[in-house]
Parts: C-alpha cells; sequence; structure tokens
C-alpha cells in the first residue's frame, strides 16, 4: 500500500493546504512526498528532494532535523511544548531557519512501520520577538531600577544628616519619600520577574525538596503577621514527608505570596488551612483563606499581572500591585504544574499542583541519588 496518493485530488488539496511543512519517508528512509509549505520553507522544490535518502547528517534540508545545532555550533536536542524539538533548518540559499519539528510513524494495517512523517513549522517570528523581549528586560533593568537607587541613596544622606540638620517636618516628609520610594522599587523588581519569566529568562534549578519543610518554614515567618489579626494557621499534611524536584526558592516564593494573601484577606479570628495531597506522580497543595471570595467577574482575571479587583480598589484596604498571583502562575507553570482557585462566601481555596519529577531534571541538577533535602 502507498504512504501517499499523489494522484488524490481530496489528499493533495488537503496536504498542500496544511500551514505546517510536511516531509514523507518510506520505510527505507526515501523522501516519497512533501508538501508546498515545506518546499516554501526549504526552498527545495518536490523534484529536487524526490527520491533522497535520509542517512543522517549530510542531507541537504534534513540534516538539522536528525541532529539540532545551537548558535554555537553544538549538538543538542531542545523538547518544547507538545513534545516538539526547536532546531535550525538550512534552506536551498544557505539560510538557517529556526523551526519547531515533530516525527511520527507511519504504520500499515497489520501494525507494521512503513513510514515516518517530519512536520515543522517556522519560528523566526517568535525568536525575534523574544531577543526584543531581552532587550526590553535589559532596558528597564536599567533605567527604572538606577534612577529610583540614586534618589534613594540621596533621601537615606539627607535622614542621615549629610545635608544639614532638618527639621521634624522635613523628616517627616523624606521618610514618606523613602517609603513610596521603597514601593517603586519593589513594584519594578516584580514587573521584571514577570518579564523575565515571560521571555524564559528565569531558569529552575531543580533540587530535592519536602514540600511540607518549606510549609512549615514559611508559616513561622508569617506566625507575627497572623498574631496580629489573631488569625490561627492550620497545615494538614500527609505524615510521610512529600519529596518533589523543585526550584526551593522558586516554590517558597509561591508558598508566601499564597499564605500573605491569605492573611491580608482574611478577617480577625479567623483561620487559614493549608492542605498538603500526595498523588502518585504529582503534589497539590492547597491555602484556604476565610476572606470575602472573589466576585464572578473578576475569576478569569485573577491570574492576570497588574489585575485589582474593582472592589478594592473602591474599599483601599488591601495594598499591592495586582502581580503576586501572576508570579505565583508563572513559577508553577515554570515548574509544569496548573493552579486554580475555588471560591464561595466562606472564602477561597488556591490550589497548585506540581509533579514531584520534572522533565530534563537530570540535566538541571544531577543525578537523583546525589540530590540534597531541602533544610
Amino acid at each position: 500500500m502507498a504512504i501517499c496518493d499523489k494522484e488524490g485530488g481530496i489528499f493533495r488539496l488537503v496536504f498542500d493546504c496544511l500551514p505546517v511543512g510536511i516531509v514523507v519517508y518510506d520505510s527505507s528512509d526515501v523522501i516519497v512526498e512533501l508538501n508546498l509549505e515545506a518546499q516554501r520553507l526549504s526552498g527545495y522544490s518536490r523534484d529536487e528532494l524526490a527520491d533522497m535518502r535520509f542517512t543522517g547528517p549530510g542531507d541537504n534540508l534534513f540534516e538539522v532535523m536528525a541532529c539540532a545545532e545551537d548558535e554555537h555550533g553544538k549538538n543538542r536536542h531542545e523538547e518544547k511544548r507538545g513534545g516538539g524539538r526547536e532546531a535550525v533548518l538550512k534552506t536551498r540559499d544557505g539560510k538557517r531557519l529556526p523551526v519547531i519539528f515533530f516525527d511520527s510513524v507511519l504504520k500499515d494495517a497489520t501494525g507494521n512501520v512503513c513510514g515516518k512523517v517530519k512536520m515543522f513549522r517556522d519560528i523566526s517570528t517568535e525568536k525575534s520577538i523574544s531577543r526584543k523581549h531581552k532587550i526590553l528586560i535589559s532596558m528597564f533593568a536599567h533605567d527604572l531600577k538606577a534612577p529610583v537607587a540614586i534618589a534613594g541613596g540621596f533621601v537615606n544622606r539627607l535622614l542621615m544628616g549629610k545635608g544639614g540638620k532638618l527639621t521634624e517636618r522635613q523628616l517627616e516628609y523624606l521618610q514618606t519619600v523613602k517609603s513610596e520610594l521603597e514601593k517603586l522599587n519593589s513594584h519594578i523588581h516584580a514587573f521584571l520577574n514577570i518579564l523575565r519569566m515571560e521571555a524564559g529568562e528565569i531558569r529552575l534549578s531543580l533540587e530535592k525538596c519536602s514540600i511540607e519543610q518549606l510549609i512549615y518554614e514559611v508559616v513561622s515567618e508569617f506566625r507575627e503577621q497572623a498574631a496580629l489579626k489573631k488569625i490561627h494557621i492550620k497545615i494538614n499534611a500527609p505524615e510521610e514527608n512529600v519529596l518533589l524536584m523543585a526550584d526551593r526558592d522558586q516554590l517558597r516564593r509561591v508558598i508566601i505570596n499564597l499564605i500573605d494573601n491569605a492573611i491580608k484577606y482574611s478577617p480577625e479570628n479567623s483561620k487559614i488551612d493549608i492542605s498538603v495531597k500526595d498523588y502518585d506522580r504529582y503534589i497539590v497543595c492547597s491555602v484556604k483563606d476565610a476572606g470575602p471570595g472573589i466576585v464572578p467577574e473578576d475569576l478569569p482575571h485573577i491570574f492576570d499581572p497588574f489585575f485589582r479587583s474593582a472592589s478594592d480598589r473602591i474599599k483601599g484596604a488591601i495594598e499591592g500591585s495586582g502581580i503576586g498571583l501572576a508570579i505565583v502562575k508563572s513559577i508553577v507553570e515554570a515548574h509544569q504544574g496548573s493552579i486554580w482557585v475555588d471560591t464561595d462566601s466562606s472564602g477561597a481555596t488556591f490550589s497548585f499542583s506540581i509533579p514531584k519529577k520534572q522533565r530534563g531534571e537530570e540535566q538541571a541538577s544531577g543525578s537523583e541519588e546525589s540530590a540534597n533535602t531541602c533544610n
């Protein structure tokens, strides 16, 4: 049975109209077909590549498909979401086109392999945007942080009396300026963190961690803040230590943000419940507050950067930039996890799941045997 019916009108129409490049091989690794998009991206015609055998490095078009090279010429295989891999396609005119490609095996009715398919698409625009994003981050890092740091330095010098004796009112004004500069600096750092995460600039440093130990550590730091509102924090975790491969510092930021939010929104003399559930391949951590809950119209945007509920702004009761939950979402998703919220009139429960093992953890953290438990 032929792999591709080249004469089939419907096949030809669908095959050539697909927005991804497709190359079909037979069981002997001989190219038997490629669509119009593959021809457009590669610069080769169907006749030029027909009957070419794929034998590994050296084949004009598909050498890079089997052995991807980075910008330094070193071989690598970088797996992307959905199973695709990033590579560089060498076109007929000598250009290097960044692509994402996917491999698939073709089988006949009896289950025997009769060929394979390679699909690929151009990601040069995405790469260009990513580079511009990195430049933007660099500009913000310098153009925003530096003036704030300089202004803060001069304010501190004035407060230390370096510019002469100050009146009580002048000291009061300078303390206000200092406080606002610190808030601005905090917002700048939060904004830069969002940009870095979206651009893939923040790399996870994976190590074997105890999620319970991390929660107890963070909760102990919030005891005083919770005590001011007479809030009791209850932790419900499995008896056995639950270990997972994660970036300890980044995961700590997730827990800090969720507990901090829970304390802010919970009334006095209330309770916050923190739970950890251990499943076969992942853990689920939940933080339930005793606040007023989240109104339905806010739910679709609760993890959006800089989003603040209209009710919060009107009441003026809860301070913040509206960026904490966006950072939490970015960190959880960087760990190949997910985050969600359940809410009603008795409060809101923020939950996140993280796999116990991360894809590629061996490269990121070394062998599992040599990993140390976080303390």
